[in-house]
């Protein structure tokens, strides 16, 4: 599908919508994307973006600068209406969240076969249990395109 969205946490944070890797800008923005990412779908308030790229040492400009960092975001990661693709991350309330729909997020698929292969265990299945957690391994920095959790 050359809309699909795939994200990585764990190691750089990286994005890709099909085959093409999304340029995501500054350190500091990514760190953005990341907490909206890590927050699963559940706000985050400006003030914690804030105190997540600067702690207590927050520059003046820090509510343009996020607010910056998150228009930058959503340019990079697009939006078509005439494909169907909306943005990705939605304004809600006094800050923002990211709304993944068919999105993968290689955290997710990460969980999803070190489950898995703790199934395998239990289930006296050792050798399909190191081939996912094998599998679990590769998802980390990267998220090629892969089956579904």
């Amino acid at each position: 599908m050359v809309g699909e969205l795939r994200f990585a946490v764990l190691g750089p944070v990286r994005a890709w919508r099909g085959d093409a890797e999304l340029e995501l800008g500054s350190p500091q923005q990514r760190a953005v994307l990341a907490a909206l990412l890590l927050a699963e779908g559940r706000q985050v308030s400006l003030s914690a973006l804030i105190d997540a790229l600067w702690g207590a040492d927050v520059p003046r400009s820090a509510v343009g600068t996020v607010r910056t960092y998150v228009s930058r975001l959503r340019q990079s990661l697009g939006a078509d209406a005439v494909r169907g693709v909306r943005d990705v991350i939605g304004s809600v309330g006094d800050g923002y969240r990211v709304q993944l729909g068919s999105a993968t997020l290689d955290l997710d698929v990460f969980l999803a076969r070190l489950k898995e292969a703790q199934t395998a265990r239990d289930a006296g299945t050792p050798a399909r249990a190191v081939e996912l957690l094998s599998e679990a391994l590769e998802t980390r920095g990267r998220l090629p395109r892969q089956r579904a959790p």
